[in-house]
């Protein structure tokens, strides 16, 4: 199961089989994106960690298009004090 959580809950979530590939992934995002807003609103920052599935290209690509903020999260974030650059503003 691979979910997307806000502080409200659940959002979206994709169930499938095994592993995710960055292919996977990208379906994944591209099922999530109807429930992102532009920014300031709610829900219009998306932070992912820095795993190999999620810096392929078409992530990024994905992302510009309906988030107006994409942060790839620090290994070293403990709760939620840590600061979450780099991040990719369109």
């Amino acid at each position: 199961m691979l979910p997307a959580i806000t502080s409200e809950g659940i959002i979206y979530s994709h169930v499938k089989k095994g592993g995710y590939n960055g292919e996977e992934f990208c379906l994944f995002l591209e099922g999530l994106m109807p429930h992102i807003r532009p920014y300031p609103a709610p829900r219009s920052i998306l932070v992912i960690d820095n795993c190999r599935i999620h810096h392929v290209e078409e992530v990024e690509e994905i992302c510009v298009c309906f988030v107006s903020v994409l942060c790839f999260a620090s290994h070293q974030m403990q709760g939620y004090q840590a600061a979450l650059p780099p991040c990719i503003f369109s």
